[in-house]
């Protein structure tokens, strides 16, 4: 049986829990759904359940699918996962997710691309852009 492809989202998620012990700070979050009322239903379900609160304590914005966020990509000459990840422009180019400040998005999404994610997240520009090569294996 073949498995039907769901377009990959993103968006910044918050869990706004009065409880200090439940509350997050933002974070980024990748997820799979079939289209974008269904999307931004199913991730206040998901980080409802996992972080343990009600689902009305779950703040979601920024919302784009993956098209959307390769067309509003700065830097069309780079994988369509970095564009994925990248999450504005500055004075020196394209600005990405920073893992080392901090730390990896939430990722979401059937194994397939979770390596993806994975390996664009490993190879792609830390907000340098302009000085490396993007990858060539997408």
């Amino acid at each position: 049986m073949r498995q039907s492809y769901l377009p990959l989202f993103r968006a910044c998620c918050q869990c706004t829990y009065p409880d200090p012990a439940l509350r997050t700070d933002e974070i980024i979050v990748f997820f799979e759904a079939e289209d974008r009322v269904r999307a931004s239903k199913k991730i206040v379900r998901l980080l409802a359940d996992l972080w343990g609160c009600r689902e009305s304590f779950v703040e979601v914005w920024n919302l784009e699918d993956e098209h959307e966020l390769v067309l509003s990509s700065v830097n069309v000459s780079v994988s369509r996962y970095w564009m994925m990840l990248e999450i504005g422009s500055g004075p020196s180019g394209p600005v990405y997710i920073d893992v080392k400040r901090d730390g990896y998005p939430l990722l979401l999404v059937s194994p397939r691309k979770l390596q993806q994610l994975y390996q664009a997240l490993g190879r792609y520009p830390m907000n340098n852009a302009q000085r490396l090569l993007p990858p060539s294996f997408y």
